[in-house]
């Protein structure tokens, strides 16, 4: 019987391999693709980010921003320097428990382990067309290398950051198309963004905004768009339009999750057990999808399995650097947030963390400071963690009393959602905290 068995061999799943493999653990990892699918499944020559930034690494995997082709290369070298045993392709297909023990059924046979970690990713879940003509063969889930292809009529299902990644790569050499489902590009890096919007002005790139894919023939593509129906040329067609968790399978195996929506995250302790004592869930299956996260906490569930008792490595941030104004642990100041803020009150721990590492959070806002100016453009939202601000705007009658707004309540949502400019004027009328 094994101490641990890993489901996953992606970042999150080999640091958790190789920590425990380190630390004299019989460990056995089980995964259905290769070595970092996810990371393999990737366009050759990919740059991966390594976020977030402000967050040191603490694995015994290195990773660091850099080229696919060398991320692979490096965490492969670290397996096979460590010794640690990845058995693949073995997909499992059912997990259960009897008293202290789990045992995992695969197609090649049965195991038996202490403990279970779940670092499947869900990068092997995408989601797919469902309109007819979605299985033909030129219909692909995966751009794995650009350059192979030439004077070929593409089109691109999606328009996120690796949708346009793609776009960008083909378009040098091939006529593309992007079916984009929003009325405009939305949250693309700004890099991305400027790259995109030179393309399709110089005619490169064709975008239908606001669109669907209706249909697919061999040659053709039916493409809704608000006011009519257009038929376009695709010889190959990319679909990327995100993915999904495997909650069927997880759900079968008695995953509990916060709720019914079907992106709810799993119901998970602060060491990320679930509700199975034992099994545990890192990386993206558990609603982290950055690198470095999973990483970090494939690392810190071998740390409990082993006795050690350890804090997330983003706990002092949070904690003392971006909520130093409350007091309490961090899980207490968290708490506050969401009671000063109903925007907040329904959101999962996972989420607060990610949203309150991600914002600045302006401790030393003094009264009568302009915040920003109507008509400037920017795009930030601001919540009122403490103190007050008035809105007031050129096109108000001279008479009437500037809006106030209170501890709780947020402001700036509009050019955050649209990117229109800023329509009022806010000031502090008191000392305040922003986040």
């Amino acid at each position: 019987m094994y101490d641990l068995i890993v489901i996953g061999a992606g970042p999150a799943g080999l640091s958790a391999t190789c920590h425990a493999q380190k630390n004299g653990m019989n460990v056995l990892t089980l995964e259905k693709g290769e070595l970092a699918n996810t990371i393999f499944n990737y366009q050759k020559g990919k740059h991966v980010m390594a976020e977030p930034t402000m967050i040191p690494l603490r694995s015994d995997v290195p990773f660091e921003a850099a080229k696919r082709e060398f991320l692979l290369e490096t965490w492969q070298a670290t397996a096979n320097e460590l010794g640690v045993t990845i058995q693949r392709p073995e997909e499992v297909k059912m997990i259960t428990k009897v008293g202290s023990e789990f045992t995992l059924k695969t197609a090649k046979g049965e195991y038996q382990s202490k403990y279970v970690i779940l670092a499947m990713g869900i990068q092997g879940n995408p989601r797919v067309l469902t309109v007819p003509g979605a299985s033909m063969p030129h219909v692909s889930t995966r751009l794995v290398d650009p350059s192979i292809y030439e004077n070929e009529d593409i089109l691109m299902v999606g328009a996120g950051d690796a949708a346009i990644e793609g776009v960008l790569a083909l378009c040098e050499k091939n006529r593309v198309s992007v079916v984009n489902r929003n009325s405009e590009f939305y949250r693309l890096k700004d890099a991305l963004l400027r790259d995109i919007t030179s393309k399709v002005s110089s005619k490169q790139v064709t975008v239908y905004h606001g669109a669907a894919v209706e249909g697919i023939e061999e040659r053709f593509v039916d493409i809704k768009l608000p006011d009519q129906t257009v038929k376009v040329s695709a010889d190959l067609i990319f679909v990327s339009i995100g993915a999904e968790i495997p909650r069927p399978f997880l759900e079968k195996i008695g995953i509990q999750f916060t709720s019914t929506n079907p992106s709810a995250p799993p119901v998970l302790t602060s060491h990320f057990e679930t509700n199975l004592p034992g099994l545990f869930m890192i990386g993206a299956v558990a609603g982290y999808p950055l690198i470095k996260q999973g990483m970090n906490q494939g690392h810190d569930v071998v740390e409990h399995l082993l006795g050690h008792e350890i804090e997330p490595v983003e706990e002092p941030i949070i904690r003392d650097e971006k909520l130093g104004m409350l007091s309490g642990s961090t899980e207490e100041r968290l708490n506050e947030i969401r009671s000063l803020v109903p925007l907040l009150a329904d959101v999962s721990d996972p989420a607060l963390r990610e949203l309150i590492l991600a914002s600045t959070v302006h401790r030393d806002v003094q009264a009568r400071t302009v915040i920003y100016r109507e008509n400037d453009y920017s795009d930030s939202l601001f919540i009122l963690l403490q103190g007050k601000v008035q809105m007031k705007c050129s096109a108000q009658a001279s008479g009437d009393k500037p809006a106030i707004l209170e501890q709780g309540e947020f402001f700036g949502e509009m050019s955050l959602v649209s990117g229109v400019r800023r329509a009022q004027t806010v000031k502090s009328v008191a000392d305040c905290v922003l986040l």
